[in-house]
């Protein structure tokens, strides 16, 4: 056998292979960054979506618009309790149409709502509402 016949093919093709194992790597990593990329477009997407919400529960007319659900009802059917950023109340004896504007009311604040629980009692219906800013 004459290896030096076949010496320049052989050292072509170890290069050619290097030079498709590097397209190869290449494309694995460029892939690996493209997704690393939007990755990070989306965590600073949700960290701007954070800090607009933040923005919100900070602004002090949440609580004037809180408060005048407080209004909302009468003072037997409605339990309120304000303490600091959290507010629980608790409405009972509402009819169906007094708690669908109820419920628009408190989702259309910029709060976190907490706990939302609507409960039936005969024809009437009971809302436990709990949330914080």
């Amino acid at each position: 056998m004459n290896l030096r016949a076949y010496q320049n093919s052989a050292i072509v093709l170890f290069f050619a292979l290097l030079m498709v194992g590097a397209m190869l790597f290449k494309g694995m990593v460029s892939k690996e960054v493209r997704v690393e990329r939007e990755k990070m477009a989306q965590e600073l997407a949700q960290i701007e979506q954070i800090v607009q919400l933040q923005h919100l529960w900070r602004d002090k007319s949440i609580l004037k618009k809180l408060k005048r659900l407080e209004k909302f009802g009468t003072a037997s059917t409605r339990k309120w309790s304000l303490r600091g950023k959290k507010l629980v109340a608790t409405y009972t004896s509402l009819s169906a149409k007094s708690v669908n504007r109820l419920i628009n009311k408190i989702l259309n604040l910029a709060v976190q709502i907490e706990r939302l629980e609507l409960k039936k009692e005969g024809e009437m219906y009971r809302l436990e509402f709990v949330c914080k800013w």
